[in-house]
């Protein structure tokens, strides 16, 4: 297993509760299963009425198995502190965060420079583009809902940034690093892979991850420039 797939396989436990509305089935099954969590944070039972987005990231992270590099908690602030504690917090609004990254909100941003308010709701980074990224949320309108948002938004209190390298190794994966670079592409792409790398349009790593604008048009001027020498 790779730090990507590390990424994904939260991310992955996060989409599938897209559409839960509160008051359902599933919204009392991802209440009752926090309260399950030994030792309980500051133990503290959730309610079925309680605002419930910190308890969502908390349990898709106990069903990825990643409560040691997420820490367990129903309450925002108090998730951030421990993200802090554990020299994992972000504060830049700039930031640019990656698959599994956990994104706070602060409604009551600061216009005029870095938000630094009290941060009122989270979510988990699932998607990740050029210029934004989708934060998949639980109680946003009373339901898990996929929301898009623009790097630097203003309501952006920061990210939690979950150690995937360390939980691999902690948990006897051979692959500690995040992209390394003796990498397998999948077998649909290795003859492609190893063409592009043989001629020198890309460096051969980190063929799971995603391509910025910058690395896609170098590797098209890589291509060009070896159409031009043939």
């Amino acid at each position: 297993m790779t730090a990507y797939e590390a990424r994904k396989r939260l991310v992955d436990k996060a989409l599938t509760f897209v559409g839960t509305t509160e008051g359902s089935i599933v919204h009392k099954w991802i209440i009752d299963t926090y309260n399950k969590i030994d030792p309980l944070p500051r133990g503290y039972k959730v309610k079925y009425t309680d605002a419930w987005c910190a308890t969502f990231v908390s349990v898709c992270a106990q069903m990825a198995g990643m409560l040691d590099i997420i820490p367990a908690e129903c309450g925002c602030p108090e998730m951030v502190r421990k993200f802090q504690a554990m020299g994992r917090w972000q504060e830049s609004d700039n930031y640019r965060p990656g698959l599994g990254d956990i994104a706070f909100y602060d409604w009551g941003n600061n216009p005029t420079g870095d938000n630094r308010g009290t941060p009122a709701h989270v979510g988990i980074v699932t998607a990740v583009y050029s210029d934004s990224f989708v934060i998949t949320e639980g109680n946003r309108s009373d339901a898990v809902r996929n929301i898009t948002v623009a790097v630097n938004d203003k309501n952006l209190r920061g990210f939690g940034c979950p150690d995937f390298a360390r939980w691999l190794i902690d948990h006897g994966y051979t692959t500690g690093g995040d992209y390394p670079v003796n990498e397998d592409p999948s077998k649909w792409a290795r003859a492609a892979w190893q063409w592009a790398k043989e001629n020198k349009i890309t460096d051969g790593t980190r063929p799971h991850d995603a391509c910025t604008r910058e690395e896609l048009v170098t590797m098209l001027y890589r291509y060009h420039k070896m159409e031009d020498e043939q």
